[in-house]
């Protein structure tokens, strides 16, 4: 082989190599970039939709009670909860009142659901429970969360005026009523009032009670009362608030001009999934 012919071989070699180099290198970088490229836009920080992880801050139990009627066995159950959790509510919150005797064993257990607001706290009651002896304590459970972002719905639209206490020492009875206005611009099919009175001077819980009502249209009113077959023997402090399913597509009684702004926000929250 002659001299020239080696040099260019020798040339071509190296030129072979500085090439593959820096193909090799770039399909590299490229490799890597779109591996961190997937990685950031699968797992965004602190977004629930795109497939990231949220911190949800636990319920907070504030407090939980039981309290008898008349001697009968039968007790009204109260726990106040409040989430801490400014954009994000729960659809539905799984949750037990379990019940003792002295010894510690479990009498009863009341199973059921509930919902709540982002940074809302709110009572559930659970009334007219009875057993074949009275508790000694209750424990109030939270089992299971279903955590949902909600933005467009409020209760600020659900207010109450002419409300009264009247305690009546002659027949024994108790009760507290008022009316609801519903000012939301949506009908809605189910509401509960809660109401829950306290000791002035201890501002323990010492008595609680709810009533359901169906079918409030908006810009209606409507008369509730939530009653007790016993009396306190003194004024206490009344705590009073109403509760509706937001979460609930079924809590919403539609028409021409009510269904828009809900549906848009359903529609909205469906293709941001």
């Amino acid at each position: 082989m002659s001299s020239r012919a080696r040099k260019r071989l020798i040339i071509g070699f190296f030129t072979i190599l500085i090439v593959g180099g820096v193909a090799s290198g770039s399909i590299f970088y490229i490799w890597a970039n779109l591996t961190n490229w997937n990685s950031s836009n699968n797992n965004p920080p602190n977004n629930n939709n795109n497939g990231g992880t949220v911190e949800f801050k636990d319920l907070e139990i504030v407090f939980t009670d039981f309290f008898e009627i008349r001697k009968t066995k039968t007790f009204d159950a109260v726990a106040l909860v409040k989430n801490p959790n400014l954009d994000y509510g729960a659809s539905a919150v799984s949750y037990e009142f379990a019940f003792e005797n002295a010894g510690g064993e479990i009498m009863g257990v009341i199973s059921d659901k509930a919902h709540i607001l982002p940074g809302q706290d709110r009572y559930i009651i659970n009334p007219a429970l009875r057993f074949s002896d009275t508790p000694a304590s209750v424990a109030f459970k939270i089992k299971e969360i279903e955590w949902e972002a909600i933005s467009e719905f409020s209760l600020s639209g659900l207010t109450f005026r002419d409300t009264q206490f009247i305690s009546d020492l002659n027949t024994n009875f108790m009760k507290f009523s008022g009316i609801v206005e519903n000012r939301s611009p949506y009908n809605l099919q189910n509401l509960e009032v809660h109401v829950v009175l306290y000791d002035t001077q201890s501002n323990l819980a010492i008595a609680a009670g709810r009533t359901d009502m169906q079918t409030l249209i908006r810009d209606q009113d409507r008369f509730f009362q939530v009653a007790w077959p016993y009396t306190l023997g003194f004024e206490p402090r009344v705590d009073f608030r109403i509760e509706t399913n937001l979460f609930e597509n079924s809590n919403f009684i539609r028409d021409q001009q009510g269904r828009k702004k809900f549906q848009e926000f359903f529609d909205a929250e469906a293709k941001s999934n």
